[in-house]
């Protein structure tokens, strides 16, 4: 588990270009994810939309005859960024792990739900800029282990021709976010 603090060196690696990481890891019935963004040029209207501002999150399930796997959506500050997730490109153990959190998806209620971390950072200083918790819905992170679940099976071939059938017809995140089967807003 990260602890987090802003102004400081995010852990992640750092991106070759603007985008987003998410992570996931598995302990006993709970997920324990975190997606890290990474943009150039960020302005202090951006920072505060990040921090305070309205975030819109999606879900696409990307399928094939073969397997399936989600494509979460992120959408604040004027900025919309694409996380494709699957655990089926994750090691052994992790796997293992994940797919026993995954399975307890059904006894999320509204008081107890998995949380999501979401941290903004510049990528050219790769500093930490924001960070904040959200609560995504027991609907959304049902609908999302079920994915998950499916991508248990994904190699990374799979994925890759996956995604680029679906990139040649959303070749941007916000046109993807149109084709969202689940979408949550927080304030």
């Amino acid at each position: 588990m990260y602890i987090f603090t802003c102004v400081q060196p995010s852990p992640f690696p750092v991106l070759a270009q603007d985008g987003a990481v998410m992570t996931i890891d598995g302990a006993g019935h709970n997920i324990l994810p975190t997606v890290n963004f990474q943009a150039s040029n960020l302005t202090d209207k951006k920072i505060e939309a990040t921090r305070n501002g309205k975030i819109e999150i999606g879900l696409v399930r990307v399928r094939s005859r073969a397997a399936t796997f989600p494509i979460f959506l992120f959408k604040f500050g004027g900025m919309v960024f694409d996380v494709p997730f699957s655990i089926g490109l994750e090691a052994d153990n992790k796997r293992a792990s994940l797919t026993h959190a995954l399975s307890h998806a059904d006894s999320l209620t509204r008081n107890a739900t998995w949380g999501l971390t979401l941290e903004t950072v510049e990528r050219t200083t790769h500093m930490t800029k924001s960070i904040r918790m959200i609560a995504p819905s027991p609907r959304f992170w049902k609908a999302a282990a079920d994915s998950l679940l499916g991508s248990a099976g994904l190699t990374r071939e799979m994925q890759h021709d996956m995604l680029q059938r679906l990139y040649s017809k959303y070749p941007m995140p916000s046109q993807l976010f149109r084709r969202a089967v689940y979408v949550e807003k927080f304030r």
